[in-house]
This record gives C-alpha cells, structure tokens and sequence, in this order.
C-alpha cells in the first residue's frame, strides 16, 4: 500500500483493466456526536455484487460498476442508507483533482475547499435523502511527489476540516428530517490497479480529530500506517502495529474487533499508544462495519471519533453475493 499526503494525488488514477476498483471518500460529525453522514462515490465498486460476477468471469472493466454509498447518522443510529449501481454514462472524474460526478452523487475538493451534493431521489428506495455537506480544510497535508508504483493507494487529501451539514430525508414528499449542523470533516481516496480481495485481508481504518490535529490509521496486509498530521507537519509514526485486542462473533458472522490498538514511534522518538473501543455499531454487514469509536492517546480519554473494520478476503466467496443484493439498486 503506497501512502500519499495531499490533494495533488487526489485526481483519478489509471486503473487496470479487470477487477481494479478507485473509491473517494467524505465523512462528517457534529462535535456533539448527535448528527454524522458518510458518502463514497466507487469507480469499480469492489463489493458491487455486479462487479464480483463479472470478476469471477473475468470481465471486469471497472468503468462499467460505477456506484456510490451514503449513510446518515443520528445518535449513534443509522436513520438513512442507499448503496447503489450507477450506469457509467452518468459518471465523469478528472485527472487533475477529486472531482467526481457518479450518477445524483457530487464531490469535489482542492486545498480550500471540500464539497458533496447528493439527492438519492429514486422510487425504489424507500426513502429520499438529499446531502449537502461544506468544508474548509484546516489541515492540507503534503507528499514529495512520487509516481504510483505499488498496486495499492491510500490519499490522506484532507484528513481535517470544518464546514456545515444540511441533510433532508422524505419519504413520498413528506420530510422526515431536515437538520442543518456544524460539522468535522474528513476525506481521502483509494485506488486499487487489481481486485482489493487479491492482496487483502482484514482493514482497519479510523480517524480522530484531537485539539490541534488529526490522527489517522491504517491498517491492512504489508501496510500498518499511523500518523498525527497538522498543518504544514506531519508525525508519520515508525515501527507501527494495529491489532484487535477483543473480537466478537456478529450477526453475520464477522470476526468483528471491537477494539483496536495502534502502537508506534513517534518521530521525537517517544513510544505512542493508541486504543479505538468501537461502541456504537454505526452499519452493519457482512463484509464491513461502521462505528462511532471513543479513542484514548496515551492513556487519556480523548473524545469520539470514526472508525471502520472491513473483511475484503469475503469478497473471494460466492456466497457473500446474495447478501450483497439486498441493499443494490440498479
């Protein structure tokens, strides 16, 4: 896994041509923790039940399984969700930066500025989100520019930022919700040139903004990456380890690691410690979970914040596919 800091890696990349997957991602959190979003917009969905068919016979051109993803958040529940297909002349992504239109879902972000625009408005979902979520980042990392030579790619782009959340769900075009909040932000990309079930197992990501900065993890086969970045400075930790400390079996059947504890150096040479308790169990699947984690540095509570657990070795089994349609519309 090759790791870029910065928003000049986050145009899109050239992809391979059979089970390689490119996804952008933006989350937000109010600071009381009351209201959070999380869309993701996939150039090659990897657990697209399409795509896993046309991976399993081989024909897979990750142009043809476009998608995105949203969920909507309010006190530790999930009140909204669509996961879904979108056909790919509805799509367009720049080279230059994220700048991404996948079907009803809009992102774009440079170094000033983050932005999302979504409407989910279709009669086959049961209800009608429309996301606005705007954001100025107060963290713009940077990379020595390197080319991307590995086969996998993580973009820290925005790891921190403050904007605004406007969110309206309706059903039949009667409002259910409509909020508008201050929020945290974050947004990275990834990109794969083969299938992500190809070279990974088990992935563990979360991010927590602290006063100053933000601390970010990684976590997958051949990558153990762990970072406090600020403005203009970066902590890359040396010598990092992430590991489950307690799992429990899910509903699904996922071996799901309800904390996490990352370890490293940091570069003034002091040990670092990191331990995520995944409370609230935000989405809930088969491959993936979503959680609002409490994370403690050091041995001191520090607040709230994201975090995920993901098992790509599913993807590899035909029996996961079923499970995966439920959810997907096309």
């Amino acid at each position: 896994m090759q790791v870029f800091l910065g928003p000049d890696y986050d145009g899109s990349f050239t992809l391979g041509d059979h089970g390689s997957y490119e996804w952008w991602y933006v989350d937000a959190l109010s600071p009381d923790n009351e209201w959070g979003a999380v869309v993701i917009a996939f150039r090659g969905m990897p657990m697209s039940p399409d795509y896993l068919v046309a991976m399993a016979n081989q024909s897979a051109p990750p142009t043809e399984h476009w998608g995105y993803a949203v969920s909507v958040y309010h006190r530790g529940v999930r009140i909204a969700q669509a996961f879904r297909g979108v056909d790919g002349s509805n799509c367009r992504v720049s080279e230059v930066l994220c700048d991404v239109t996948v079907g009803p879902c809009n992102m774009y972000a440079d170094a000033e500025r983050v932005s999302l625009v979504v409407d989910t408005a279709d009669d086959r979902l049961p209800n009608r989100v429309q996301l606005a979520i705007d954001l100025v980042p107060t963290i713009v990392p940077s990379s020595a520019k390197a080319p991307f030579q590995e086969n996998h790619a993580w973009v820290v782009a925005a790891p921190s930022a403050v904007g605004t959340m406007r969110v309206c769900i309706s059903d039949a075009g009667n409002v259910l919700v409509r909020e508008q909040v201050n929020v945290r932000g974050y947004h990275d990309h990834n990109v794969g040139r083969c299938p992500m079930q190809n070279d990974f197992d088990d992935w563990h990501w979360g991010r927590y903004h602290t006063d100053h900065g933000v601390f970010v993890y990684l976590g997958t086969n051949g990558c153990a990456w762990a970072g406090e970045l600020w403005e203009g400075y970066a902590d890359v930790w040396r010598d990092v380890t992430i590991a489950p400390v307690e799992r429990r079996l899910s509903r699904f059947g996922l071996l799901d690691p309800r904390r996490i504890r990352v370890q490293g150096v940091r570069r003034d040479g002091t040990n670092g410690t990191v331990d995520v308790v995944q409370r609230n169990v935000l989405d809930d699947g088969p491959f993936y979970r979503r959680y609002l984690a409490s994370w403690t540095i050091d041995g001191t509570p520090s607040g709230f914040g994201m975090s995920e657990y993901m098992d790509a070795s599913r993807y590899r089994q035909a029996w996961i596919r079923p499970f995966l349609r439920l959810p997907w519309l096309r």
